[in-house]
């Protein structure tokens, strides 16, 4: 699940560090050829995990989370 799109790296290890503290499995996959980290949740392998990690993340302020498959 992508949670957002930083541009700063800093900003980006903030908050996932954030979410893991919370016991979230959050993690950065940096985007190729930009300076940006897209910061993910997850893994999450049935619709009933899928939809907890949704429903945590909205909680937590990212209420633009969306599926992504990888």
């Amino acid at each position: 699940m992508q949670l957002a799109t930083l541009t700063s790296e800093a900003a980006a290890n903030q908050a996932a560090q954030g979410l893991a503290a919370k016991g979230l499995p959050a993690r950065l996959v940096a985007v190729p050829g930009q300076q940006a980290w897209r910061l993910l949740l997850g893994p999450a392998t049935t619709e009933a995990q899928q939809g907890e990690l949704r429903d945590r993340a909205v909680a937590e302020g990212f209420a633009d989370a969306y599926l992504v498959r990888s």
